[in-house]
């Protein structure tokens, strides 16, 4: 039994099986950006402009959606997640695609990973998956010069729990 808070639970689950072996290839670990203390912590600005040093990936947490009480005796949140990618090359497959594929196959593991986690004695994950993505050419005249891709790919996992269990005492 965990004394972490779910979110945080969750959030570094997330990062783990992001970091497959492939993962490390690609993403120098000065360029994943987490924000937790449990990570290396690293600077968000770095996901802000396009540099010379990139790819750069980062999960952001965007919110949730809570169902406090939402039957009798169960409650729910629905955290959402994006995860980011920045690359710093217009050639799609010489960063972008490579690092966006194996952001997607490691979504595979997700499930597997969160639907393990337990929180008071009780599993609480009861579902996760990827929702859509988006990408974007950023322009080189509006960065410095640089031109590459990136992309945002956004993410839900909904935590369930007996309302007695999570209940201030």
């Amino acid at each position: 039994m965990s004394v972490r808070d779910p979110f945080s639970l969750v959030y570094d689950s997330l990062w783990n099986t992001l970091e497959s072996a492939n993962f490390h290839q690609l993403i120098k670990v000065g360029n994943r950006i987490k924000f937790s203390t449990a990570s290396s912590y690293r600077d968000p600005q770095m996901l802000a402009i396009l540099s010379e040093s990139r790819p750069v990936v980062g999960i952001l947490d965007t919110g949730a959606v809570f169902g406090l009480e939402g039957t009798s005796n169960a409650s729910f949140v629905t955290s959402s997640y994006q995860i980011l990618l920045v690359c710093g090359d217009a050639r799609l497959d010489k960063e972008y695609y490579p690092c966006l594929w194996e952001i997607i196959t490691s979504a595979l593991g997700w499930w597997d990973t969160l639907r393990a986690l337990q929180y008071r004695g009780g599993v609480f994950v009861h579902m996760a998956h990827p929702l859509n993505l988006s990408s974007v050419f950023v322009d080189p005249a509006e960065n410095k010069g640089i031109k590459g891709w990136v992309g945002r790919i956004d993410y839900e996992v909904q935590m369930n729990f007996q309302t007695t269990a999570i209940r201030s005492r």
